[in-house]
């Protein structure tokens, strides 16, 4: 009996050592696993931020693009209009000059 009682403790013991081995063993395994995924979702982050950060890059640089190309096209129209109005005093200038000479 006594026997049998010390048999069935270090079976006992020898169970909850594998228990305890197969635990540790489980827990590294999801340990790697759960840095995996993490690895993962950092890279998958870092990735869409880089998208997106290209994207906003783009449409800025379309945006600057088109509002220096209005600039650009209402100077034009601002130096059409200094030269018609040149032309005219021009013309004015003569006739009073002309006038006066007269």
């Amino acid at each position: 009996m006594v026997k049998d009682t010390i048999q069935a403790v270090k079976e006992a013991e020898e169970k909850a050592a594998q228990m305890v081995q197969e635990a540790a063993e489980s827990g590294k395994t999801l340990v790697n696993q759960a840095k995996g995924e993490a690895l993962q979702m950092q890279e998958s982050a870092l990735g869409e931020a880089r998208e997106k950060a290209v994207r906003v890059r783009e449409k800025l640089a379309k945006e600057g693009t088109e509002y220096l190309d209005n600039a650009v096209a209402a100077a034009e129209e601002d130096i059409a209009s200094l030269k018609r109005n040149a032309g005219k005093k021009t013309e004015e200038v003569i006739n009073l000059v002309i006038s006066e000479l007269i």
